[in-house]
């Protein structure tokens, strides 16, 4: 028999896809700054997945244009693909400017920030793969990623402030606490968009209760 209505649970399989590969993104720019003999590897690796959730995000908003009847809202769809995406575009960004500004190691502050940023994309990914037939802890893990979000929200400030709570003594000092600052404020940013991710998640699952 013709099938009128495309196969809804493909949306989720891909969503859940996406935010495989954010979380090992993340994962990767851990062990980027913890193994900096390695990081042309992991750089290389970073782009690899984020071209990938390039991909996957186009084949959801194109495939949510294109269906008739969707599992959650088409733009809610669509936002959850494109923030989740941006996530990624961010940790691709944070590895890329380690290479661009020739930093040659990393503070423990901006490990930390990091592996908060992994398990902000851990339990992102856990709400995701939650949203098909489970949307109450779902929630549950939305609320953990909001939580995550503001712990990470104070290293980085503590990690600024530490930056720059004394005047560099010289201009070489000076730049590297620059470089740093820039890839703390990318690796914040990504933070925030996961936190945007569980926002929209979290909507999403409220207008279909």
């Amino acid at each position: 028999m013709l099938r009128l209505v495309p196969r809804e649970e493909r949306f989720f399989d891909l969503l859940e896809q996406t935010a495989d590969l954010v979380n090992q993104g993340a994962q990767a720019l851990v062990e980027l700054f913890q193994n900096f003999d390695h990081r042309d590897e992991a750089t290389q690796r970073i782009f690899v997945l984020e071209k990938a959730s390039d991909r996957l995000t186009d084949a959801i908003v194109h495939k949510a244009n294109e269906t008739f009847v969707t599992p959650l809202d088409r733009e809610d769809l669509q936002r959850l693909a494109r923030t989740m995406d941006r996530v990624i575009n961010y940790v691709n960004s944070a590895a890329n400017r380690v290479h661009v500004l020739g930093l040659d190691s990393a503070t423990p502050d901006l490990i930390e920030q990091a592996k908060m940023l992994a398990q902000a994309t851990s339990v992102m990914r856990e709400a995701v793969l939650a949203l098909r037939e489970r949307p109450r802890e779902a929630l549950e893990h939305c609320h953990q990623v909001n939580e995550i979000e503001t712990a990470s929200d104070r290293i980085f400030r503590e990690a600024l402030a530490a930056l720059f709570a004394h005047c560099p003594a010289t201009v070489t000092e000076l730049w590297q606490r620059l470089k740093l600052k820039e890839i703390h404020e990318r690796l914040e940013e990504a933070v925030d968009r996961c936190e945007d991710v569980a926002d929209t998640l979290e909507g999403a699952v409220v207008k279909n209760a």
